[in-house]
C-alpha cells in the first residue's frame, strides 16, 4: 500500500537495474524448453546475486515458479476479476516471451519438434477418466520410487481442485472400469 500526500502522484515502479538482466535471461533460457526450474534454480543460486538492498537472493525452485508464472514482468498486472491488464510500469520481458513460458510452465508445448503421444498404452484411460470433482480429464504418471518397482497412477492435475494430486492406482482404476463399461449401453440414436 503506498502513503501519499494529497496531490501527490505515485510513480509506476522500476525494475532493479541490478536485477533486470537476470530477470531477462530466466525467462529467455526458460523459453527454450531446455532448461527446467530446478537447472535455472541451482544456476542462478550459484552466481550468487544481491537485490538493491544488497541481500542474497535465495533462487529456490518455488521462487522461480513464482518469477515465471508473473505477469507484472511482461508489464502485466492481474485485475481483481483474474483477467490481465496493462500496468504502467516498465515492462522487463516481452509479452510474447511471457506466453511462451507460460506455455511451457502448462505443458502445452515444450518446444521440441516432435509429436506427444497422447494415447498412451501405458494409461489408456487417461483421455477418458475425468476427475469427480472438478470434472478435469486425470492425468497419469509413473511416480519415482525408492523401491525398485514402478507403482503408476492416474491423479488430478488441476490445483484449484480439492483432488489435486490425489492418486488413484492403475490397476484398480482400469479394474473398475473394466466393471463398469458392460454396465453401459449406448442408445439406438447415437449408433
Amino acid at each position: 500500500m503506498s502513503i501519499r500526500q494529497k496531490d501527490e502522484k505515485v510513480q509506476p515502479h522500476a525494475p532493479d537495474s541490478k536485477l533486470k538482466q537476470t530477470l531477462i535471461d530466466i525467462f529467455a533460457e526458460f523459453s527454450t524448453g531446455t532448461a527446467s526450474q530446478l537447472d535455472l534454480s541451482r544456476k542462478f543460486q550459484e552466481k550468487k546475486l544481491r537485490d538493491y538492498k544488497d541481500r542474497l537472493i535465495t533462487f529456490s525452485p518455488q521462487t522461480m515458479n513464482n518469477l515465471l508464472n508473473n505477469p507484472y514482468y511482461a508489464g502485466m498486472l492481474r485485475h481483481e476479476d483474474g483477467h490481465l491488464i496493462r500496468g504502467k510500469h516498465e515492462a522487463v520481458i516481452d509479452y510474447s516471451l511471457f506466453l511462451k513460458c507460460q506455455e511451457i510452465l502448462n505443458r502445452k508445448s515444450n518446444n521440441s519438434r516432435g509429436t506427444r503421444n497422447y494415447d498412451n498404452p501405458e494409461f489408456p484411460l487417461k483421455s477418458f477418466v475425468k476427475c469427480g470433482e472438478c470434472g478435469d480429464p486425470l492425468t497419469a504418471q509413473f511416480p519415482n520410487s525408492q523401491n525398485s518397482g514402478k507403482y503408476p497412477h492416474y491423479f488430478c492435475f488441476n490445483s484449484k481442485c480439492g483432488q489435486f494430486r490425489k492418486t488413484y492406482r492403475r490397476a484398480d482404476l482400469e479394474n473398475d472400469f473394466a466393471r463398469y463399461l458392460p454396465k453401459i449401453k449406448p442408445t439406438d440414436e447415437f449408433v
